[in-house]
């Protein structure tokens, strides 16, 4: 397995537990998951299946984001890559500070604003992946959807494979028009 580690500072105030249980929505997430130091997803560039796994030091006032990338082949540009992919999953361009000057100007915003300080608006990396984000979890409820997006990620998805388990990248459109109709349905679509 090959590893690749580097570090980002996004723009303050950033907090990566309030980001990372943001996109993750729910515990049973196997997509996005948020171990209560550690937020990991697998994402593929190229074909190729990468682990990441980004951890934070420093305050919400000063934060340094440490970026760990596992994978059996890694690309030229992974670390440009993984960069693109984090700067949309967890908002680290989102420029908040007209936000948080307007919420200054509303008591009970000012108190949600000051009290999720760091939280930013979190985006899928892809359209393919929002869109059927939003079909999945608006059969139901945002539990059954999670529950389909896992069983078509764990059918369709590209995985790494650790040691104790076995990770799997949400699928991109190519990999879900290879599965029949029936494969769908009994997935639960």
């Amino acid at each position: 397995m090959k590893t690749l580690a580097f570090s980002l500072s996004p723009a303050p105030p950033f907090r990566l537990d309030l980001t990372a249980l943001a996109l993750q929505r729910r515990p049973i997430n196997k997509i996005d998951t948020w171990n209560g130091e550690t937020y990991s997803r697998v994402l593929v560039f190229g074909k190729v299946p990468l682990l990441v796994q980004v951890t934070q030091t420093g305050t919400e006032r000063s934060p340094r984001l440490h970026i760990r990338a596992q994978t059996k082949h890694l690309p030229r540009n992974a670390r440009i890559c993984i960069t693109g992919s984090l700067q949309k999953l967890l908002g680290l361009r989102a420029d908040m500070k007209q936000f948080y000057r307007f919420a200054r100007s509303d008591r009970r915003l000012s108190e949600l604003a000051e009290r999720f300080a760091g939280l930013r608006p979190p985006r899928f990396p892809f359209v393919f992946e929002a869109m059927v984000n939003g079909i999945a979890c608006q059969q139901l409820s945002l539990h059954v959807g999670l529950t389909l997006l896992n069983r078509l990620t764990v059918r369709a998805g590209l995985a790494v494979e650790l040691p104790a388990e076995t990770l799997h990248a949400f699928p991109g459109p190519e990999d879900i028009s290879k599965l029949r109709m029936q494969t769908l349905r009994r997935l639960g679509f």
